[in-house]
């Protein structure tokens, strides 16, 4: 079948034999919508408005140890808010949500509470002090809670704001106090880890006393100084050595034993003296007489007890003397070498068999030591002999001096050597101890802040929450809308009456008309019969228009009534509709 364009006749005739299709589902929908904007409940809700205040103290003069931003410390807030046991507590105070205890857990209850709970902030563009950078920052935020009951929801909104208003203090409060006991546990430590570095540089110090890095220059003159003293050490001992070998030299040419002097004054001879002019006499006195005169007898008797008593004295003389020389050769060896030279050990030994040669030649001529029995009388052998004895006990003095002193040089060297180490691990304790003392005045000086920052967030000086919008009772109803649901109501109606009349008119394949007949059969009609309707149609017609037009009324009543209930509120709307028909009902 060929398709005809449709005309505005083709639309009327639709329109004509389609009204019930068009009307009913319209009448349902827009009745099902009225119903529900009447039946839904009235949802109040009630809000608050909080000013994030900055600091009242200036920043330059008291640092606060609050270091989160707003929008975390309100989330924070939140959660801790939003808890649980907050939440249930709330529930049960103005015992809300009744309906639902019966029929729901006590986990959804608290889940539907969250979700009538609504925070939005409010932010602006700020300079940050930190950055000096202009950024976005909260200044306040939006706390709101929706409700069936009015009354309850403003006061359940002002004890949540109150709640966050305290939270917000204690918070603040805490992060204080946490950062100042924090402090105060590092000052402890520290304290106790400084006592500690102290206890080990004293411990070291004493222990490493003369090897201090601060001495090293100490340490250095006196090293200094010693090698000077023991170069004049050295210098002294050299002029010693050759004064007593001056002395030695000018003591062997004076006689130890002066000439013998008599009570008269007369000078006796000495035995040698005295050999030397009985050999004169004898010779002037044996050219006179014979050799067996009695003097003769008597002067050879003498000179030859002479002659054995003056070689037995200068033989041990003679030996006393060598004996007196290798001691000195001893002395300046001595001096230079060490005892294991061979030098030294040489002249040892012969100090040793010269001394047991003149022991025995002591023994064997019954004569005790020239050391012991002949003692020198010359004053000036005497004075030589004292001088030589002085300048050898400087010279052993001079020695022992430099042996001290080389052994406080080679302790003052070792002192050196073992500077580097010792400084290396003295700069590590004092390092340490630096950088500990450090860190404990900067600890102590937060410590001091962290002490104002808590006082000041005690005294509420900090950054706070103000309440600037109190929660108002809520005088409408925040949802539902009932105009939009009626409008949507209509507008879904219209949808659907016209797609329901479309696709009857789409599924009904009969044919309605003169031209409907001719598209079909290609016949042309002639001439067309009238519907002929019968009285009972007539009667089932006139009581569907009665049926619409009560469903029309009824529909514009709701519509009326939707309106009023949009304007003014519900409860005062049922009390005006119940006493108009309690009036006509008595009536």
């Amino acid at each position: 079948m060929e398709q005809t364009p449709k005309n505005v006749h083709d639309y009327v005739e639709f329109l004509k034999r389609r009204k019930g299709h068009l009307l009913i589902p319209f009448l349902i929908v827009v009745f099902l919508g009225g119903a529900a904007a009447m039946l839904l409940p009235s949802i109040y809700k009630s809000s608050t408005t909080i000013l994030i205040e900055g600091q009242q103290i200036p920043t330059e003069f008291v640092r606060t140890t609050v270091t989160s931003f707003a929008e975390e410390r309100i989330q924070i807030i939140t959660q801790r808010i939003m808890s649980r046991a907050r939440l249930l507590e709330i529930i049960n105070r103005f015992n809300l949500y009744p309906s639902l205890k019966k029929r729901r857990t006590t986990e959804e209850i608290i889940h539907i509470m969250r979700d009538d709970i609504e925070l939005e902030t409010i932010s602006a563009d700020v300079i940050d002090s930190r950055t000096g950078r202009q950024t976005q920052a909260t200044i306040a935020f939006t706390l709101s809670y929706q409700g069936k009951a009015a009354e309850v929801i403003q006061r359940v909104t002002n004890v949540l704001a109150s709640l966050y208003l305290e939270e917000n203090l204690k918070t603040r409060e805490r992060q204080a106090k946490d950062t100042s006991h924090f402090l105060e546990q590092e000052i402890t430590s520290l304290s106790a880890h400084l006592n500690k570095l102290e206890k080990k540089i004293a411990s070291f110090k004493e222990k490493h006393m003369t090897d201090l890095p601060e001495l090293m220059h100490v340490n250095l003159q006196t090293l200094a100084r010693i090698e000077r003293d023991i170069m004049a050490a050295d210098q002294d001992c050299k002029m010693l050595e050759d004064r007593k070998i001056y002395l030695q030299g000018q003591l062997e040419t004076i006689d130890p034993h002066s000439p013998w002097v008599s009570f008269d004054g007369v000078r006796v001879p000495s035995p040698e003296e005295r050999l030397q002019i009985l050999k004169a006499e004898l010779i002037s006195f044996s050219a006179n007489h014979t050799d067996l005169h009695p003097d003769v007898i008597k002067m050879k008797q003498e000179i030859k007890e002479l002659e054995k008593h003056s070689s037995r004295k200068e033989e041990l003389v003679e030996r006393y003397k060598r004996l007196t020389a290798l001691k000195t050769d001893l002395e300046v060896l001595q001096s230079t070498y060490k005892a294991q030279h061979p030098d030294v050990m040489s002249t040892h030994k012969k100090m040793q068999a010269l001394e047991a040669d003149i022991a025995q030649l002591s023994a064997e001529k019954k004569n005790p030591s020239p050391a012991a029995t002949i003692k020198p009388d010359n004053p000036a052998y005497i004075n030589l002999a004292t001088q030589i004895e002085s300048v050898s006990l400087q010279i052993e003095s001079r020695k022992k001096e430099r042996e001290e002193l080389k052994n406080s040089l080679q302790d003052y060297q070792q002192r050196l050597e073992k500077t580097p180490q010792v400084e290396k691990a003295y700069s590590a304790l004092t390092r340490d101890h630096e950088n500990t003392w450090a860190q404990y005045q900067e600890t102590m000086k937060k410590l001091m802040e962290a002490r104002v920052a808590q006082g000041m967030e005690q005294e509420q000086k900090g950054e706070r929450f103000t309440i600037i919008d109190p929660a108002q009772y809520p005088e409408k109803p925040f949802k539902p809308n009932r105009l939009a649901i009626l409008l949507i109501s209509v507008i879904l109606g219209l949808g659907a009456s016209v797609g329901y009349a479309s696709i009857a008119e789409f599924m009904d394949q009969s044919i309605k008309s003169a031209d409907d007949l001719f598209n079909t059969t290609g016949i042309s009609v002639l001439a067309s019969v009238p519907y002929i309707t019968t009285q009972r149609e007539q009667r089932t017609r006139r009581i569907k228009r009665l049926v619409i037009a009560t469903v029309c009324v009824i529909a514009v009543a709701c519509g009326i009534a939707l309106f009023h209930v949009y304007v003014m509120d519900l409860n005062v709307f049922w009390a005006r509709a119940t006493r108009f028909l309690a009036k006509r009902f008595v009536l």
